[in-house]
């Protein structure tokens, strides 16, 4: 894929993620979610190298990430190029599983929510229609959700979270967001615990 990027696509596309956020900025039609494709690629690979115990099926904690876009229209474009990215830097498909989730927020609010618990509504946009407002009451349900379901609680989190076109979110959706992702010692894993 390296042959059809631009050198800056292709230095971004091997950027290091992990840890602390990046934000890449571009002009519209600029690659930026082609390279987002192959940053997130890349980092499911190294991740599955450094953890194949994390992507095995069955029980027990696994390795998720989530990407998410503010356009719906874009979910199954960016679902493919990040697996067509994969398979071109393995030569395998995308791990099973829930090891990969592409979708937009509204989305990943209901799958997080739904049906999962009393504590957890699923807040539609025509009854809370300001995405500040609503990004809050669901940090609010997750945050109480929590102190009171420790052990449940991990199962909401993902390893990490890409974001494609996030000037078109709001900075409380952003901190939402955070609350979603697992920090390095939330992950339950023995070989951490080794190391």
């Amino acid at each position: 894929m390296d042959k059809y990027l631009s050198a800056e696509q292709t230095d971004l596309s091997r950027l290091t993620v992990g840890g602390f956020p990046r934000l890449i900025r571009g002009v519209a039609g600029s690659g930026k979610t082609v390279v987002l494709a192959n940053i997130i690629a890349r980092y499911l690979n190294r991740e599955k190298n450094s953890h194949p115990t994390l992507f095995d099926e069955g029980e027990g904690k696994h390795f998720r990430v989530a990407v998410l876009c503010f356009n719906r229209a874009l979910v199954s474009f960016l679902r493919q190029k990040i697996k067509d990215a994969y398979k071109q830097q393995t030569f395998e498909d995308v791990p099973k599983g829930d090891v990969l989730w592409v979708g937009h927020l509204n989305s990943l609010m209901r799958k997080l929510t739904y049906g999962k618990s009393p504590d957890l509504q699923y807040i539609t946009v025509s009854a809370v229609p300001d995405a500040s407002e609503r990004a809050m009451q669901y940090e609010n349900q997750f945050r109480a959700f929590a102190e009171k379901n420790d052990s449940n609680a991990e199962h909401l989190l993902y390893d990490a979270i890409f974001i494609d076109e996030g000037q078109d979110f709001e900075p409380a959706e952003f901190q939402l967001l955070l609350r979603l992702e697992a920090r390095p010692e939330d992950r339950r894993e023995e070989s951490h615990h080794l190391l």
